[in-house]
C-alpha cells in the first residue's frame, strides 16, 4: 500500500494528498482564486468491495457510472482558494475508448464566467488504493499481452474433444507443438 504524501505543483493548484486509514487528506490551495467563479474539487466512487473477489475492485466502465453521486466533492470558497478536505479512496474508470483506463484521481475544477473551465488533475499511484491495493491489476478488458479471445479459444482449436486419455495427449502435443500451456 502506498503511503505518505504526493506533492502536485503546477500553476492552478499546489497540493499536497496524504494517503491514510481514513481515506485521502487533500490540503492545497489555487493559484489567483480572485480569477474563478467557482472552484470545486472532486474524485470517483470509491472501490466497491464485495463479498466475492470477480466483482470487487474493478475499475468504473465510465466517467458517467464513476461519479454518479459521488462522496468525493468538495466546494472550494473562491476568495482565498484554501482548501482542507477528506475524500475516500476514488477507484480507477474508462474513458470513452472503453480501452484506456483512467488512474484513481483528484481534479480540481476552476471555471470563469464567459471561459472554457479548466481541469486540473492529480492522478494518484497505482498502489494508493489501499486495502484493494491487491486488486490494482484488475481491469475490465484484455491486456495488451492478450490480443483478444482467440488467445483462450487455441486450445479447443487445436485439440478434439474426447476421452480424458485422448485430451491428454492432444494437450501433450499441442504444448510441445505450439508453445501454449
Amino acid at each position: 500500500m502506498h503511503t505518505g504524501r504526493m506533492r502536485y505543483d503546477n500553476k492552478y493548484v499546489s497540493a499536497t494528498i496524504s494517503n491514510g486509514p481514513l481515506g485521502l487528506h487533500i490540503v492545497g490551495s489555487v493559484s489567483e482564486p480572485q480569477n474563478y467563479d467557482r472552484i470545486e474539487l472532486f474524485a470517483a466512487n470509491p472501490i466497491n468491495q464485495m463479498t466475492s473477489y470477480s466483482g470487487s475492485g474493478l475499475p468504473f466502465p465510465c466517467a458517467a457510472i464513476a461519479f454518479d453521486n459521488t462522496p468525493n466533492f468538495a466546494s472550494v470558497n473562491p476568495g482565498d482558494g484554501m482548501f482542507d478536505l477528506y475524500f475516500t479512496m476514488p477507484n480507477s474508470y474508462y474513458s470513452q475508448d472503453a480501452k484506456t483506463k483512467i488512474p484513481a484521481s483528484v481534479f480540481v475544477l476552476l471555471h470563469r464566467s464567459g471561459a472554457e473551465p479548466i481541469f486540473v488533475h492529480l492522478a494518484l499511484p497505482e498502489d494508493a488504493a489501499g486495502s484493494a491495493a491487491a486488486l490494482t491489476l484488475r481491469t475490465l478488458t484484455h491486456r495488451p499481452t492478450r490480443t483478444g479471445p482467440e488467445f483462450y479459444a487455441a486450445k479447443s482449436d487445436l485439440i478434439d474433444v474426447g476421452t480424458a486419455e485422448d485430451t491428454m495427449r492432444a494437450m501433450a502435443f499441442a504444448k510441445g507443438a505450439y508453445g501454449i500451456a
